[in-house]
């Protein structure tokens, strides 16, 4: 059954202007993913084939359909669609499909806060198996390491901290390669005024475990005490980036960002469109009346995964569930970085907002976008799984599109 109302007359009439020019465009380039290498700028020439990267299979409990019953096996069979797909897609539908320019909208935006005390175990560690290869596990003690551990508390709580540090060297002599000791020992120096030996055990914690996200924490802390700004925002950087989702990290950051003249950007990735799903076979789509049907792209790709059944089954019935919902963001923002690639090269009006998105993916950002901001709010977990090199890319991420300027 096909929709020929499927857009009201004003917006019909530029979408098939913006998909006659862009078609031959899309076509002459092809989009590969680049998660595990420094080059995702260069492979970004959009829309053909998607391999997802190695960081992106997660052991996540997915769908609960056996994979006979799909035409993909996994997500990393899928290929992605351009924008003349998706519109045939919606034109052809069975679902109605309205979409329209509106004066007052709430823009789009794929950040979505799920605050928790404790989202991430602060005991999880990385442990290598060969070098490209790792697993996430929670460290395990002996009972005489445990028993220490126990005294330490209770002489903290007396505020003995020269009790504290005695007891958590102890345990160290025992096993000298248990992280969260040096983590311990070094915020219990912190404690104690000792920075310069704060200092040392808390860079030994992470030597040993780079996810270790208390022990940034901690360092933080420490570097802000001795006047070194620049590190002590570094430092929180990496905790924030390893456990986003931490009512603690997130009500400290702004003891960092505000003596480095910073503030969280909290506009950032909001759109101009909005989604308003009316029942099972009428979606609304708005537009904002300033250069908002520009983002017709990213809105298209959007409303297929979010009605159309062949795609809705993906992402909530495939057993490889998680990685097609990261295949879904990540095909939303290929579709639009291309549009905004088409205009620059046409040298016509780019908005702040398309500008901001195109910076991001050409300075090799996608997968921060996709695994830090969107991913983590579900899966906290997500980001430990990344390469190290992929980790340094989240924190360059956040450095340069989530800090900004602190307003005057």
């Amino acid at each position: 059954m096909s929709n020929s109302n499927i857009f009201s007359k004003p917006v019909s009439i530029v979408v098939f202007l913006l998909l006659l020019v862009l078609v031959v465009f899309f076509e002459s380039y092809a989009f590969k993913n680049s998660a595990v290498t420094s080059k995702e700028t260069e492979n970004i020439k959009v829309i053909k084939t998607i391999p997802i990267s190695s960081s992106a299979n997660l052991q996540v409990v997915g769908g609960s359909d056996t994979l006979a019953n799909f035409k993909y096996k996994d997500a990393n069979e899928y290929r992605f669609h351009n924008p003349e797909e998706f519109y045939e897609i919606l034109e052809k539908s069975a679902i109605k499909y309205i979409f329209d320019i509106a004066s007052d909208l709430t823009p789009y935006t794929f950040i979505k806060e799920s605050l928790s005390l404790l989202p991430i175990n602060p005991g999880l560690c990385i442990k290598y198996t060969g070098q490209d290869s790792f697993s996430i596990i929670e460290a395990k003690v002996s009972p005489d390491v445990e028993s220490l551990l126990v005294d330490a508390i209770k002489h903290l709580k007396n505020n003995n901290f020269d009790k504290v540090i005695d007891t958590y060297k102890k345990a160290l002599l025992i096993d000298s390669s248990y992280f969260k000791a040096y983590t311990l020992l070094g915020d219990s120096y912190y404690l104690n005024g000792n920075y310069d030996s704060a200092e040392i055990y808390l860079k030994k914690a992470i030597e040993l475990n780079e996810i270790d996200y208390q022990a940034y924490f901690f360092l933080a802390d420490v570097y802000l005490k001795k006047g070194n700004l620049k590190n002590a925002l570094t430092e929180i950087t990496h905790a924030f980036m390893l456990n986003k989702n931490s009512t603690i990290i997130n009500g400290r950051l702004n003891d960092f960002l505000e003596p480095n003249g910073l503030q969280i950007n909290k506009n950032r990735l909001k759109f101009p469109f909005e989604l308003n799903q009316v029942s099972d076979t009428l979606l609304s789509v708005k537009f904002g009346e300033d250069q908002g049907i520009k983002w017709m792209p990213m809105a298209m790709c959007l409303a297929c995964w979010k009605m159309e059944p062949d795609f809705k089954e993906l992402i909530e019935r495939h057993p490889d569930s998680l990685n097609f919902e990261i295949q879904m963001y990540k095909e939303c923002m290929a579709n639009q970085w291309a549009a905004i690639l088409y205009d620059i090269e046409q040298d016509s009006v780019v908005t702040d907002t398309e500008m901001t998105l195109y910076s991001i993916i050409e300075d090799g950002y996608l997968n921060a976008i996709v695994y830090w901001e969107i991913m983590t709010t579900k899966y906290p977990m997500v980001i430990l799984t990344m390469p190290k090199e992929e980790k340094q890319k989240v924190v360059e991420y956040i450095e340069k599109y989530v800090y900004t300027k602190r307003n005057p």
